[in-house]
Protein backbone atom coordinates (compact mmCIF):
# COMPACT_ATOMS: atom_id res chain seq x y z
CA UNK A 1 0.00 0.00 0.00
CA UNK A 2 3.05 2.18 0.87
CA UNK A 3 4.84 1.66 -2.38
CA UNK A 4 1.65 2.43 -4.13
CA UNK A 5 1.28 5.24 -2.53
CA UNK A 6 4.66 6.57 -3.46
CA UNK A 7 3.95 5.83 -6.98
CA UNK A 8 1.02 7.45 -7.42
CA UNK A 9 2.87 10.70 -5.77
CA UNK A 10 5.65 10.67 -7.75
CA UNK A 11 3.56 10.19 -11.26
CA UNK A 12 1.30 13.27 -9.65
CA UNK A 13 4.72 15.28 -9.59
CA UNK A 14 5.66 14.20 -12.87
CA UNK A 15 2.95 15.54 -14.34
CA UNK A 16 2.25 18.76 -12.56
CA UNK A 17 1.79 21.36 -14.70
CA UNK A 18 4.58 24.05 -14.05
CA UNK A 19 4.38 27.40 -16.13
CA UNK A 20 7.52 28.20 -15.35
CA UNK A 21 9.22 24.67 -17.21
CA UNK A 22 6.65 25.56 -20.24
CA UNK A 23 7.92 29.03 -20.79
CA UNK A 24 11.60 27.41 -20.51
CA UNK A 25 10.90 24.82 -22.87
CA UNK A 26 8.87 28.20 -25.10
CA UNK A 27 11.76 29.97 -25.09
CA UNK A 28 14.65 27.79 -25.56
CA UNK A 29 13.20 25.93 -28.46
CA UNK A 30 10.77 27.93 -29.69
CA UNK A 31 12.95 29.97 -30.92
CA UNK A 32 14.41 27.26 -32.87
CA UNK A 33 10.86 26.06 -34.54
CA UNK A 34 9.63 27.69 -37.45
CA UNK A 35 5.92 28.66 -38.51
CA UNK A 36 5.85 28.77 -41.95
CA UNK A 37 5.52 26.21 -44.66
CA UNK A 38 8.75 24.57 -43.52
CA UNK A 39 6.93 23.83 -40.52
CA UNK A 40 4.77 20.22 -40.37
CA UNK A 41 2.70 21.61 -37.84
CA UNK A 42 1.51 24.62 -40.23
CA UNK A 43 1.58 22.21 -43.48
CA UNK A 44 -0.80 19.94 -41.16
CA UNK A 45 -2.80 22.24 -39.09
CA UNK A 46 -5.05 23.61 -41.64
CA UNK A 47 -8.27 21.76 -40.33
CA UNK A 48 -10.45 21.61 -37.55
CA UNK A 49 -8.03 20.30 -34.48
CA UNK A 50 -9.77 17.75 -32.66
CA UNK A 51 -9.91 19.31 -29.32
CA UNK A 52 -12.13 21.84 -30.85
CA UNK A 53 -15.56 22.02 -28.82
CA UNK A 54 -18.49 24.19 -30.89
CA UNK A 55 -20.20 25.08 -27.37
CA UNK A 56 -17.42 25.95 -25.66
CA UNK A 57 -15.89 28.11 -28.62
CA UNK A 58 -19.08 29.86 -28.84
CA UNK A 59 -18.79 30.92 -25.11
CA UNK A 60 -16.28 32.28 -26.01
CA UNK A 61 -17.37 34.13 -28.55
CA UNK A 62 -19.88 35.70 -26.17
CA UNK A 63 -17.42 36.55 -23.74
CA UNK A 64 -15.77 38.83 -26.07
CA UNK A 65 -19.04 40.17 -27.08
CA UNK A 66 -19.97 41.36 -23.60
CA UNK A 67 -16.63 42.82 -23.12
CA UNK A 68 -15.83 43.69 -26.67
CA UNK A 69 -14.29 47.24 -25.82
CA UNK A 70 -11.78 45.88 -22.69
CA UNK A 71 -10.66 42.89 -25.14
CA UNK A 72 -10.28 45.78 -27.92
CA UNK A 73 -8.08 47.49 -26.01
CA UNK A 74 -6.41 44.35 -24.62
CA UNK A 75 -5.40 44.20 -28.21
CA UNK A 76 -4.47 47.24 -28.85
CA UNK A 77 -1.72 47.34 -25.98
CA UNK A 78 -0.56 44.10 -26.44
CA UNK A 79 0.83 45.30 -30.08
CA UNK A 80 2.59 48.30 -28.60
CA UNK A 81 4.19 45.54 -26.23
CA UNK A 82 4.91 43.18 -29.27
CA UNK A 83 6.78 46.04 -30.46
CA UNK A 84 9.89 44.84 -28.76
CA UNK A 85 9.92 41.80 -30.24
CA UNK A 86 12.61 40.16 -32.44
CA UNK A 87 9.94 39.76 -35.13
CA UNK A 88 9.32 43.72 -36.01
CA UNK A 89 12.27 43.37 -38.14
CA UNK A 90 10.34 41.29 -40.98
CA UNK A 91 7.57 44.28 -40.63
CA UNK A 92 10.19 46.70 -41.16
CA UNK A 93 11.37 44.47 -43.79
CA UNK A 94 7.91 44.21 -45.35
CA UNK A 95 7.78 47.44 -45.43
CA UNK A 96 4.54 47.28 -43.80
CA UNK A 97 4.35 49.69 -41.14
CA UNK A 98 7.11 51.83 -42.35
CA UNK A 99 4.49 54.84 -43.05
CA UNK A 100 1.63 55.76 -40.80
CA UNK A 101 -1.02 55.07 -43.52
CA UNK A 102 0.98 51.43 -44.31
CA UNK A 103 0.89 50.91 -40.43
CA UNK A 104 -2.69 52.27 -40.38
CA UNK A 105 -4.27 49.70 -43.32
CA UNK A 106 -2.32 46.92 -41.43
CA UNK A 107 -3.41 47.40 -37.72
CA UNK A 108 -6.98 47.98 -38.82
CA UNK A 109 -6.97 44.95 -41.26
CA UNK A 110 -5.42 43.12 -38.42
CA UNK A 111 -8.43 44.63 -35.72
CA UNK A 112 -10.98 43.33 -38.58
CA UNK A 113 -9.69 39.85 -38.89
CA UNK A 114 -9.47 39.57 -35.46
CA UNK A 115 -13.63 40.79 -35.23
CA UNK A 116 -14.52 38.16 -37.84
CA UNK A 117 -13.22 35.57 -35.69
CA UNK A 118 -15.53 36.59 -33.03
CA UNK A 119 -18.67 36.86 -35.10
CA UNK A 120 -18.40 33.97 -37.55
CA UNK A 121 -18.67 29.86 -37.00
CA UNK A 122 -14.82 28.59 -36.75
CA UNK A 123 -15.32 26.30 -39.48
CA UNK A 124 -14.32 25.69 -43.10
CA UNK A 125 -15.82 27.91 -45.52
CA UNK A 126 -16.49 30.39 -42.81
CA UNK A 127 -15.89 34.17 -42.94
CA UNK A 128 -13.68 33.44 -40.00
CA UNK A 129 -12.07 30.40 -41.76
CA UNK A 130 -11.27 32.84 -44.82
CA UNK A 131 -9.65 35.16 -42.25
CA UNK A 132 -7.36 32.98 -40.61
CA UNK A 133 -6.28 31.56 -44.12
CA UNK A 134 -5.95 34.78 -45.63
CA UNK A 135 -3.64 35.60 -42.24
CA UNK A 136 -1.41 31.92 -43.05
CA UNK A 137 -0.92 33.21 -45.95
CA UNK A 138 0.61 36.74 -44.98
CA UNK A 139 2.16 34.96 -42.07
CA UNK A 140 4.14 32.67 -44.58
CA UNK A 141 4.81 35.71 -46.91
CA UNK A 142 6.94 37.58 -44.54
CA UNK A 143 8.82 34.77 -43.21
CA UNK A 144 9.94 33.45 -46.45
CA UNK A 145 10.87 37.07 -46.93
CA UNK A 146 12.73 37.00 -44.00
CA UNK A 147 14.54 34.25 -44.60
CA UNK A 148 15.37 35.83 -48.27
CA UNK A 149 16.97 39.23 -46.89
CA UNK A 150 17.42 38.21 -43.05
CA UNK A 151 18.23 34.65 -42.19
CA UNK A 152 14.99 34.92 -40.02
CA UNK A 153 11.56 32.78 -40.01
CA UNK A 154 8.55 33.51 -37.75
CA UNK A 155 9.21 30.81 -35.62
CA UNK A 156 7.11 29.25 -32.92
CA UNK A 157 8.13 31.81 -29.94
CA UNK A 158 6.88 34.83 -31.39
CA UNK A 159 3.74 33.11 -32.55
CA UNK A 160 2.91 32.14 -29.09
CA UNK A 161 3.95 35.82 -28.01
CA UNK A 162 1.44 37.22 -30.37
CA UNK A 163 -1.20 34.90 -28.55
CA UNK A 164 -0.36 36.79 -25.28
CA UNK A 165 -0.86 40.28 -27.21
CA UNK A 166 -4.51 39.25 -27.97
CA UNK A 167 -5.30 37.73 -24.80
CA UNK A 168 -2.88 38.11 -22.41
CA UNK A 169 -3.62 41.47 -20.12
CA UNK A 170 -7.37 40.69 -20.63
CA UNK A 171 -6.83 37.23 -18.34
CA UNK A 172 -4.11 38.33 -16.02
CA UNK A 173 -5.52 41.96 -15.47
CA UNK A 174 -8.65 42.03 -16.41
CA UNK A 175 -9.34 44.60 -14.02
CA UNK A 176 -6.93 47.16 -15.56
CA UNK A 177 -8.64 46.54 -18.56
CA UNK A 178 -12.87 46.95 -17.54
CA UNK A 179 -13.27 42.88 -17.32
CA UNK A 180 -15.64 42.15 -14.93
CA UNK A 181 -18.28 39.77 -14.07
CA UNK A 182 -16.89 36.87 -16.32
CA UNK A 183 -17.14 33.06 -15.35
CA UNK A 184 -14.76 30.61 -15.34
CA UNK A 185 -16.77 28.87 -18.07
CA UNK A 186 -17.21 31.91 -20.29
CA UNK A 187 -12.95 32.71 -19.97
CA UNK A 188 -12.42 29.07 -20.50
CA UNK A 189 -13.96 29.35 -23.91
CA UNK A 190 -12.41 32.32 -24.59
CA UNK A 191 -8.92 30.69 -24.19
CA UNK A 192 -10.69 27.85 -26.04
CA UNK A 193 -10.85 29.71 -29.06
CA UNK A 194 -7.87 31.41 -29.42
CA UNK A 195 -6.38 27.53 -28.18
CA UNK A 196 -7.99 26.59 -31.86
CA UNK A 197 -7.14 29.92 -33.74
CA UNK A 198 -3.17 29.18 -32.49
CA UNK A 199 -3.56 25.84 -33.80
CA UNK A 200 -5.08 26.73 -37.14
CA UNK A 201 -1.85 29.35 -37.61
CA UNK A 202 0.34 26.61 -37.51
CA UNK A 203 1.52 26.80 -33.53
CA UNK A 204 2.12 23.62 -31.61
CA UNK A 205 0.82 22.41 -29.17
CA UNK A 206 3.48 22.05 -26.60
CA UNK A 207 4.17 25.76 -27.13
CA UNK A 208 0.33 26.58 -27.39
CA UNK A 209 0.03 29.42 -24.50
CA UNK A 210 -3.61 28.09 -24.70
CA UNK A 211 -4.52 25.42 -22.44
CA UNK A 212 -7.54 23.59 -21.36
CA UNK A 213 -7.47 24.99 -18.21
CA UNK A 214 -7.87 28.90 -17.44
CA UNK A 215 -5.20 28.26 -14.15
CA UNK A 216 -2.26 27.20 -16.12
CA UNK A 217 -3.08 29.64 -18.92
CA UNK A 218 -3.07 32.60 -16.45
CA UNK A 219 -0.18 31.46 -15.11
CA UNK A 220 1.58 31.26 -18.70
CA UNK A 221 0.96 34.81 -19.43
CA UNK A 222 2.24 36.11 -15.51
CA UNK A 223 5.61 34.16 -16.52
CA UNK A 224 5.70 36.03 -19.64
CA UNK A 225 5.11 39.33 -18.83
CA UNK A 226 7.57 38.88 -15.72
CA UNK A 227 10.30 37.11 -18.13
CA UNK A 228 9.46 38.86 -21.49
CA UNK A 229 7.66 41.50 -21.67
CA UNK A 230 8.58 44.02 -18.66
CA UNK A 231 12.81 43.42 -19.67
CA UNK A 232 11.65 43.96 -23.18
CA UNK A 233 9.33 47.50 -22.95
CA UNK A 234 12.25 48.50 -19.81
CA UNK A 235 15.38 47.89 -22.61
CA UNK A 236 13.94 47.91 -26.21
CA UNK A 237 15.74 47.39 -29.13
CA UNK A 238 17.22 50.32 -31.13
CA UNK A 239 14.24 49.90 -33.88
CA UNK A 240 11.36 49.94 -31.30
CA UNK A 241 10.73 53.60 -30.88
CA UNK A 242 11.60 54.42 -34.15
CA UNK A 243 8.75 52.09 -35.78
CA UNK A 244 6.43 52.39 -32.62
CA UNK A 245 5.93 55.85 -33.35
CA UNK A 246 5.01 55.24 -36.82
CA UNK A 247 2.52 52.25 -35.83
CA UNK A 248 1.35 54.66 -33.15
CA UNK A 249 0.43 57.31 -35.80
CA UNK A 250 -1.14 54.35 -38.22
CA UNK A 251 -3.66 53.91 -34.92
CA UNK A 252 -4.46 57.53 -34.75
CA UNK A 253 -5.98 57.13 -38.25
CA UNK A 254 -8.35 54.73 -36.35
CA UNK A 255 -8.17 56.25 -32.59
CA UNK A 256 -7.34 60.23 -32.13
CA UNK A 257 -5.60 61.41 -29.41
CA UNK A 258 -3.41 58.42 -29.32
CA UNK A 259 -0.01 59.39 -27.78
CA UNK A 260 3.24 56.54 -27.93
CA UNK A 261 4.50 57.31 -24.26
CA UNK A 262 1.36 57.32 -22.98
CA UNK A 263 0.58 54.12 -23.79
CA UNK A 264 3.86 52.89 -22.20
CA UNK A 265 2.91 54.07 -19.47
CA UNK A 266 -0.20 52.45 -19.22
CA UNK A 267 1.34 49.54 -20.57
CA UNK A 268 3.78 49.42 -17.68
CA UNK A 269 1.20 50.44 -15.35
CA UNK A 270 -0.94 47.45 -16.32
CA UNK A 271 2.03 44.74 -15.60
CA UNK A 272 2.62 46.06 -12.38
CA UNK A 273 -0.45 46.65 -11.23
CA UNK A 274 -0.20 49.96 -10.48
CA UNK A 275 -3.52 52.09 -10.41
CA UNK A 276 -1.84 55.75 -9.57
CA UNK A 277 -0.98 57.83 -12.72
CA UNK A 278 1.32 59.95 -10.14
CA UNK A 279 3.38 57.25 -9.42
CA UNK A 280 3.78 55.53 -12.92
CA UNK A 281 7.21 57.24 -14.01
CA UNK A 282 9.72 55.18 -15.15
CA UNK A 283 13.54 56.23 -16.07
CA UNK A 284 13.01 54.59 -19.11
CA UNK A 285 10.20 56.03 -20.59
CA UNK A 286 9.72 59.83 -21.37
CA UNK A 287 7.82 61.85 -19.10
CA UNK A 288 4.02 62.76 -19.49
CA UNK A 289 3.56 66.24 -20.04
CA UNK A 290 0.01 67.62 -18.57
CA UNK A 291 -2.46 66.87 -21.06
CA UNK A 292 -0.87 63.39 -21.44
CA UNK A 293 -1.31 62.71 -17.46
CA UNK A 294 -4.82 64.05 -18.07
CA UNK A 295 -5.71 61.50 -20.83
CA UNK A 296 -4.54 58.72 -18.81
CA UNK A 297 -6.22 59.67 -15.40
CA UNK A 298 -9.47 59.73 -17.56
CA UNK A 299 -8.56 56.39 -19.38
CA UNK A 300 -7.68 54.75 -15.40
CA UNK A 301 -10.92 56.50 -14.42
CA UNK A 302 -13.10 54.89 -17.63
CA UNK A 303 -11.54 51.44 -16.82
CA UNK A 304 -12.97 51.62 -12.63
CA UNK A 305 -16.26 52.54 -14.40
CA UNK A 306 -16.59 49.58 -16.48
CA UNK A 307 -17.47 47.34 -13.33
CA UNK A 308 -20.52 49.03 -13.92
CA UNK A 309 -22.92 46.93 -16.66
CA UNK A 310 -24.36 50.12 -17.63
CA UNK A 311 -20.97 51.79 -18.63
CA UNK A 312 -19.65 48.01 -20.03
CA UNK A 313 -23.09 48.94 -22.32
CA UNK A 314 -22.33 52.06 -23.15
CA UNK A 315 -18.66 51.64 -24.02
CA UNK A 316 -19.28 48.27 -26.28
CA UNK A 317 -22.03 49.66 -28.07
CA UNK A 318 -19.94 53.06 -28.82
CA UNK A 319 -17.50 50.63 -30.14
CA UNK A 320 -19.91 49.09 -32.23
CA UNK A 321 -20.34 52.41 -33.58
CA UNK A 322 -16.25 53.35 -34.14
CA UNK A 323 -16.00 49.97 -36.01
CA UNK A 324 -19.38 50.83 -38.10
CA UNK A 325 -17.16 54.37 -39.34
CA UNK A 326 -13.73 52.22 -39.70
CA UNK A 327 -15.21 49.86 -42.37
CA UNK A 328 -17.72 52.33 -44.05
CA UNK A 329 -17.07 56.07 -43.16
CA UNK A 330 -13.24 56.47 -42.08
CA UNK A 331 -13.55 60.22 -40.62
CA UNK A 332 -11.08 59.94 -38.81
CA UNK A 333 -8.63 58.72 -41.08
CA UNK A 334 -10.32 61.19 -44.05
CA UNK A 335 -8.79 63.81 -41.54
CA UNK A 336 -5.53 62.27 -41.40
CA UNK A 337 -4.63 60.58 -44.51
CA UNK A 338 -6.80 62.54 -47.14
CA UNK A 339 -10.50 61.19 -48.41
CA UNK A 340 -8.58 58.51 -50.45
CA UNK A 341 -8.89 55.15 -51.11
CA UNK A 342 -5.88 54.23 -48.69
CA UNK A 343 -8.27 55.33 -46.31
CA UNK A 344 -10.34 52.44 -46.66
CA UNK A 345 -9.67 48.77 -45.81
CA UNK A 346 -11.61 46.00 -47.22
CA UNK A 347 -10.10 42.11 -45.71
Amino acid sequence: MTENFHCREINRKCTEFSAEKFVDVLLTEGEKATCDETSESFNEHCVIPTFYDEILCKKGQNCFHQNRFSFCLTSLLGLTALGTRPALKILILTKQQCTPIKAYRRYLATILYMLELYEYEFKPGSKSWSSLEKVRKMHNFASNLGHRKLDYRINQLEMALTQFGFIGFALVRGRFIGIHEVSEEELKGFIHLWRAVGYVLGIEDRFNICRESVKETKEICEELMRRVFIPGLQQPGDDFYNVAKVVVEGFRGMIPGLHLDNMLHYTHMIMESNEDVANCAKDHLSPLDTIEQLKLKILVNVMWAMQYRIFRFIMNNFLLLIIWLWINFPIVAYWKFGITHHSHVRI
